[in-house]
């Protein structure tokens, strides 16, 4: 694994907002709140990969341009992986049709495969092998 690296104050920015709510998501599911959980939980996964897309100097103005090119960027080239993009995807679905059994499914996959965001103070390298 390579070493985490200084991030941009932009994606900084980002890392923070995805930390807080990934925080967020969880007290709110813990106080029985499955909604906000379900919706805070999809915003965390998108300021992430808006992190991300950052760190390349890349960036969109949508959700779905968002998505859209992180998949083609990350996913596509193997860089990043295709389950858990799907998960966000599935997150993303949940939150726009409020099917919270769904993303609730989907998020206690994500919570078993994946740690908390990265600090802020940290890049994290998706791009290498």
């Amino acid at each position: 694994m390579s070493p985490l690296l200084p991030v941009s104050p932009r994606s900084e920015e980002f890392i923070g907002q995805a930390r807080d709510r990934h925080d967020a998501a969880q007290e709110a599911l813990a106080a029985g709140h499955p909604g906000v959980a379900v919706s805070v939980a999809y915003y965390s996964m998108l300021y992430a990969a808006r992190a991300t897309l950052s760190e390349d100097d890349e960036n969109a103005r949508t959700h779905r341009g968002t998505w859209n090119l992180f998949r083609i960027r990350y996913v596509t080239t193997e860089a990043f992986d295709a389950g858990l993009f799907t998960i966000a995807q599935h997150a993303q679905v949940a939150r726009e049709a409020g099917d919270f059994r769904r993303l609730r499914r989907a998020l206690r996959k994500l919570s078993a495969m994946s740690p908390a965001p990265p600090d802020s103070s940290q890049r994290l390298n998706v791009c290498s092998a």
